[in-house]
This record gives C-alpha cells, structure tokens and sequence, in this order.
C-alpha cells in the first residue's frame, strides 16, 4: 500500500514546545519506505531476519557508540518497522530527531551495501 495523503492524514504527536534533547526514554517508532518487509520475515509467530535485518539489529546496537549521552532499552524489528526505546541519560546530547536521522542514515548506507 503506498502512500495517500487523503487517507494518511497523520497529525505529529509531537509536542511543539518540548526540548527533545532532556534527559528522559523515548519510545521510536520507525517504519520502512512504504512499509516493504527489508528486514525479514515471520514465521510461526517468530521473527527470522534476512540480510538487511541483521544490518538494522547491528546499527541500533551500535547507536550508544555514536552517542555517549544515550543507551538503548526493550525494541523489536519487525519486517517493515521497529520499535524501540532510546534513554537520553544526561543534558548536552543530541536531540531525539538527531539520533533518528542518523540512525536512519547509516542503516540506509549498511543495508545498500549488502
């Protein structure tokens, strides 16, 4: 399903005067470019990663290396999105929207490699 925005009119959940960047947990949600399943496949309830999800699974470990002021909690990747929970732990960071943008970045870079 691609999409429309007649019929995916998503409001942000985004509080517009918020300071992403405080220390606190984050829950992320991140879908794949018009929800394709890159990451693999699930079969009788589990989920089996192919190439692309191994590199996904590999990046989001990595993210606390890129980023000193944040650790990662619970997540799941599924065939076409993941969940996640980011932890800022203290101020000076990057803001939410930094640490997704380069996420999304050099899982893009990773995955066209493979």
């Amino acid at each position: 399903m691609s999409f429309e925005p007649s019929i995916h009119d998503r409001q942000s959940i985004r509080l517009a005067q918020y300071d992403y960047s405080q220390p606190g947990s984050y829950f992320i949600t991140i879908c794949t470019q018009e929800r394709i399943c890159f990451f693999g496949d699930v079969i009788d309830k589990e989920m089996y990663f192919n190439e692309g999800g191994l590199a996904i699974n590999k990046d989001w470990h990595e993210l606390p290396n890129a980023f000193s002021s944040i650790s990662i909690d619970s997540f799941i990747i599924m065939p076409n999105h993941l969940h996640g929970i980011i932890n800022i732990n203290h101020e000076g960071g990057k803001s939410i929207n930094h640490i997704i943008k380069y996420f999304k970045a050099i899982s893009t870079y990773h995955y066209s490699l493979g």
